[in-house]
């Protein structure tokens, strides 16, 4: 009985052990995943922002682009683009069709014709990016010619200030009032 009894406490033991060793692999997965997850990168990439800056400081500083991408563990293409300088944009996805300052003019511009009350909620904004592009002479930059909902949604997504509303039409009488009658 005293020896099953120490085999069992054995057997035991070492799944302790095990336990505790897929415990610790499990937390160093799971703490390298949340790393990586909280500089925006894709599931496949095993460095982070900061390991992809210190690698660039160094290879500036005078190591081999080939030796700073071994010894970090980041892609030699991937550290060579950034060195050159040959990064257009940070993050997955397509360039966006307007830069900042354009796509701020265009918000603008819908804003005025909100305020006028002379916006329909998705048409409108579509012929005004359109006719945005054809004046920037950025030529066919979108598939038919015009923005589709998508794009109009994601436009939206960027601008939270804006707001597709229905324009009312003003009635008659509302419409012929003059600020003299409505100071009187």
């Amino acid at each position: 009985m005293s020896k099953a009894y120490a085999r069992t406490n054995k057997i035991r033991q070492a799944a302790r052990e095990g336990q505790k060793r897929q415990a610790d692999e499990f937390l160093q997965r799971t703490a390298k995943k949340q790393k990586l997850a909280n500089f925006n990168v894709g599931d496949n990439v095993q460095y982070t922002a900061e390991d992809l800056e210190n690698a660039v400081k160094a290879v500036k500083n005078g190591l081999l682009i080939r030796e700073a991408s071994r010894s970090d563990n980041i892609p030699y293409s991937t550290l060579n683009d950034h060195v050159n300088e040959n990064v257009t944009s940070f993050g997955s996805g397509r360039i966006s069709i307007f830069s900042e300052i354009e796509e701020m003019n265009l918000m603008n511009a819908v804003l005025v014709l909100q305020d006028w009350g002379d916006l329909q909620p998705i048409n409108d904004p579509c012929m005004l990016a359109e006719q945005y592009v054809i004046q920037l002479g950025k030529g066919a930059m979108f598939k038919t010619d015009r923005p589709s909902y998508d794009w109009i949604q994601d436009f939206l997504k960027r601008h939270p200030t804006l707001t597709m509303k229905t324009s009312t039409a003003l009635e008659r009488c509302r419409a012929a009032l003059t600020v003299e009658q409505i100071d009187e």
